[in-house]
């Protein structure tokens, strides 16, 4: 009876833990990277979640916060408070899939916040797809006091994207200084035509099945 009971909490467990939850409205992206952490805002599920910031003053994981955005583009917002002053410089790069349940992705959107750079300073943010350089993004320059507020790119339909965001702040040799204050991936999405069953009623059917070499051995006890 014991090993029965057992059976049926671990059964469930495992069927309960495919359904990720929903992406926090604001935490460190330290909580992200943790091994294993998916969430999901709407039909978009995020995962698989890395950061490697290197340079001077990079900021860690635990400062960079993650928020969310809902709506017509919803998305992930890094706040992170990238700078550099002259004579340094930092990298800092974020990593992440994203996958459409039942949706398929057809736009992306780069967008920064509280960019500025001065004199020969200046800020790079690269955005990649699968490796590749997302083209109408490319690599977004801020320099010499301009700004750029976002960029989008519009594609075939997809239904998973591993993107790759590389923030370069380098504060220039003139005494002055560069940084962004956020960076955000918004996505626009469209439903497919075809039937995708319901999460929850496909975790009911895969928690049935999981349940009928519970079930017999209840019978033979």
């Amino acid at each position: 009876m014991k090993r029965t009971l057992f059976m049926t909490i671990f059964v469930f467990g495992v069927c309960s833990s495919i359904q990720a939850g929903t992406c926090p409205l604001s935490t460190p992206l330290a909580t992200y990277d943790a091994p294993g952490f998916t969430c999901n805002i709407g039909g978009l599920n995020f995962g698989d979640f890395s950061y490697t910031p290197t340079g001077v003053n990079a900021p860690t994981d635990s400062e960079v916060t993650v928020k969310t955005q809902t709506g017509l583009e919803s998305g992930l917002i890094f706040d992170g408070g990238w700078a550099a002053t002259s004579g340094d410089e930092q990298d800092s790069l974020i990593q992440y899939t994203v996958t459409c349940d039942g949706c398929s992705i057809t736009d992306l959107v780069l967008k920064m916040a509280g960019d500025f750079a001065a004199g020969n300073s200046f800020i790079n943010v690269a955005e990649t797809e699968d490796n590749q350089l997302v083209p109408g993004l490319g690599l977004e320059d801020v320099g010499g006091g301009n700004v750029i507020n976002s960029a989008s790119e519009t594609f075939g339909p997809e239904t998973t994207l591993q993107l790759s965001k590389d923030i370069h702040i380098d504060g220039g040799t003139s005494g002055d200084s560069a940084g962004v204050s956020s960076v955000s991936n918004l996505f626009s999405t469209t439903t497919q035509t075809t039937m995708t069953p319901e999460p929850t009623l496909l975790l009911f059917g895969m928690g049935a099945l999981c349940l009928v070499p519970v079930a017999r051995k209840i019978r033979r006890a």
